[in-house]
């Protein structure tokens, strides 16, 4: 991923330490993001996991929208 931060004052010792924070933090949230989705991810492999692409209980909607698609592109 590519993030390109734009900041209001650069300059001053206060406002670089400010920067250095701020891209500190967001790169310690992209840390924690990448390896909580690895672990959800290796939780998904079978045999723990035996469902598609959709949660049948929360994702009904995206499903049959998904199925409409698919019938009207076959046509």
């Amino acid at each position: 991923m590519i993030f390109d931060f734009y900041f209001r004052d650069t300059q001053g010792a206060e406002a670089q330490a400010f920067i250095e924070r701020s891209i500190a933090a967001s790169e310690r949230v992209q840390d924690e993001t990448c390896r909580s989705a690895s672990r959800s991810s290796e939780a998904l492999d079978p045999p723990a996991y035996d469902r598609g692409i959709y949660a049948p209980s929360i994702e009904k909607a995206a499903y049959q929208f998904h199925r409409l698609l698919a019938a009207d592109l076959a046509d």
